[in-house]
């Protein structure tokens, strides 16, 4: 009799765990951080909107695809040798680093080249990386393709980014801002060959990069000791600007610092500020030490 009931619960069993939801059989099998969003930027996911200036509009979200993100169990070829994404993760961080830039590799081994989740924006937005990692960290915002604004050529800025790139869910979106038009006073008109609206590249936040700086300007007269031997003699230098009196002079001098600090022999912050002269004067632009 026992051996009667065995057959129709087990089958009974089995049919239950067929039905079950994916979802459900994912929560189980697979670890939440082996779980990506797709991003192909196909139509359904690269959603482009067209952004009135200084308001976003109101769109509809789309269900991310959900899929793994492993390296490939099978081996490839490099440089004509067989290779595994074991041979990749063992070694050093360096030459992985060096390895992972390889197409190759990057596509046979995506988790061991870390290329599962993008967390820093590309350089350009038309980058190949928004579309071969397969998610990106949530919160991440990126601007790209930046123009002139201002209304004349003591107040020209390189600030208005008119492409932004925003990660929601794990999906990248994309905004397009409209060209905006100069809004200036009234007895006020923009100069002629001002290049408003024009492409530009936008300045550095601080020079040099990297660990030699503090992120942000530091206040005057305060400890450097930590920076000293990093700067070696360089000046940290913040508040860049484009500076010119025409489109040749902008471009020629480029981005120009208006604050340097200097660590002195007393490891303390002296700071600089540049005095640019306004356009239409003659006068050379001094550099003022501020006590």
């Amino acid at each position: 009799m026992a051996t009667f009931w065995i057959l129709p619960i087990t089958m009974l069993l089995a049919l239950m765990v067929l039905l079950l939801p994916q979802s459900v059989m994912g929560q189980g099998g697979i670890a939440s951080n082996d779980l990506v969003h797709d991003t192909q930027v196909g139509a359904s996911l690269q959603r482009k909107r067209e952004l009135d200036h200084g308001s976003f509009p109101l769109y509809a979200p789309v269900s991310p695809v959900i899929k793994l993100c492993a390296d490939k169990a099978d081996t490839f070829k490099l440089k004509r040798k067989t290779k595994s994404c074991d041979f990749i993760q063992g070694k050093s961080k360096k030459k992985r680093k060096k390895l992972c830039k390889k197409k190759k590799v990057a596509n046979a081994c995506p988790r061991t080249c870390n290329l599962c989740v993008l967390t820093k924006c590309p350089k350009k937005s038309g980058s190949k990386k928004f579309k071969i990692v397969p998610s990106c960290s949530d919160n991440l915002k990126c601007n790209y393709d930046y123009i002139f604004t201002g209304c004349n050529w003591d107040e020209i800025r390189c600030s208005a980014p008119q492409t932004l790139k925003f990660c929601d869910s794990g999906v990248w979106e994309t905004l397009t801002l409209k060209k905006p038009q100069p809004i200036c006073s009234p007895d006020e008109e923009v100069p002629e060959g001002f290049p408003f609206g024009e492409a530009c590249k936008p300045c550095p936040k601080v020079k040099p990069a990297g660990k030699a700086c503090p992120k942000d300007a530091p206040v005057n007269q305060s400890d450097c000791s930590k920076y000293k031997k990093r700067l070696d003699g360089r000046r940290c230098k913040y508040d860049f600007r484009y500076i010119g009196c025409n489109l040749d002079e902008v471009k020629e001098r480029g981005c120009t610092p208006f604050r340097s600090f200097e660590c002195t022999e007393e490891k303390k912050w002296q700071e600089s500020v540049a005095d640019p002269k306004p356009c239409g004067l003659e006068l050379a632009p001094p550099v003022k030490p501020v006590c």
